[in-house]
């Protein structure tokens, strides 16, 4: 008979966060991976039903009934994770669906199936991929193992276990991407495809936001370049605020301003056009995008914070972007030197394939959700 693993992921083929990338990404590679007695399941809200995967109809986070219910206790999200780890729950009942371990990275779907896990046939192992910032306390009883995929909550989780004598398992395991080398694309055709004419690109991908990844504070500091030097932030902009941080690029930079909104498979021929990526954000889970513009080979400037240090191994290039002008004055120090963009680049493919890849990483993970 043979083992079974559940990867589940309300918010797949639906959403495009690091969650989502993560679950997918994971699931694909697993299945290529032909395991002896081994087979994966992936569990989603919605999409297509391929072979192992499950689609799971369940209220979605703006519906409703959702909407109606998040007056009364927790947010969208809550109501939308409740409802698909009841789902999943149900499934395996009435289905006697067993399985060895089950891989949730959706906090609410987490806590639910742990605490009503023994309702489940046999006795499953659940493991919660934790990848937001958040105190221990409050995912203690989400799973008997917890991937942190971020040294900061690794160390946190670690020491509360130790500290409480709890008989749980803390892993460090950090986010990947499947393929070792990115795509070759043709920079300067893209480029004009986007009618950029300047010299260099500062690139930024994210949610167009002030408040999580700070786009304003990129905004401010490429007002301050030089003419050679054209922004582009490449992510969905909704509400007010952010409409008024786009007016104020175009207005202020003109046509050295460019607001993208693409497909993932259209995300890696945008960081092809660029020089230089930063993302600004000061608090972080982990940072797909930081991986995405490693396996492009984009020399990455991040804030100065523990996290960030760990993932890109280059504390010079970890500043305070809690200040005015650091960023500027650190991209004219440096971002000129054209022998320093090539050596940027150069390590961070070469720390992204031994340190980021589904080739690095895969015994780990294999060893994470079979052991």
């Amino acid at each position: 008979m043979s083992k079974k693993i559940a990867i589940l992921c309300s918010g797949l083929d639906n959403v495009l966060r690091g969650y989502e990338t993560h679950c997918r990404t994971l699931f694909d590679c697993l299945k290529e991976e032909n395991v002896p007695n081994t087979e994966f399941f992936l569990f989603k809200r919605q999409g297509i039903q391929k072979k192992n995967e499950i689609v799971l109809k369940v209220p979605y986070r703006s519906d409703f009934l959702c909407q109606f219910l998040a007056k009364y206790r927790g947010d969208l999200l809550y109501w939308e994770y409740l409802f698909f780890a009841l789902r999943f729950i149900s499934y395996c009942i009435i289905r006697r669906k067993k399985f060895e371990t089950i891989a949730v990275i959706e906090p609410m779907a987490s806590k639910t199936i742990y605490k009503f896990r023994k309702l489940l046939p046999g006795k499953p192992k659940i493991v919660f991929t934790h990848g937001v910032w958040n105190h221990p306390s409050d995912n203690i009883n989400n799973a008997d193992v917890f991937h942190e995929v971020s040294v900061e909550n690794y160390l946190a989780m670690k020491t509360y276990v130790e500290k409480n004598n709890l008989n749980k398992k803390v892993v460090l395991l950090p986010h990947f991407l499947k393929n070792e080398l990115a795509r070759e694309f043709d920079k300067s055709a893209i480029k004009n495809e986007y009618s950029i004419k300047t010299k260099k690109v500062l690139l930024s991908v994210g949610a167009i936001n002030r408040g999580h990844k700070r786009m304003h504070y990129v905004i401010n500091e490429a007002l301050k370049l030089s003419d050679d030097w054209t922004l582009v932030l490449c992510g969905v902009a909704r509400g007010k605020d952010a409409d008024d941080m786009l007016n104020v690029a175009k207005e202020k930079l003109g046509e050295r301003f460019v607001h993208i909104v693409v497909g993932r498979e259209e995300v890696p021929k945008i960081y092809a056009m660029a020089d230089v990526f930063v993302l600004a954000s000061t608090q972080e889970g982990f940072g797909i995008v930081i991986l995405e513009a490693m396996q492009a080979g984009l020399p990455i400037v991040l804030h100065n914070r523990e996290l960030f240090k760990w993932i890109l191994k280059q504390d010079d290039c970890c500043i305070n972007m809690e200040l005015e002008g650091n960023l500027e004055t650190f991209l004219k120090l440096n971002a000129n030197n054209d022998d320093w963009l090539i050596q940027k680049a150069e390590l961070n493919r070469k720390l992204f394939a031994e340190n980021y890849s589904w080739k690095g990483l895969r015994q780990d993970y294999l060893n994470l959700l079979l052991n």
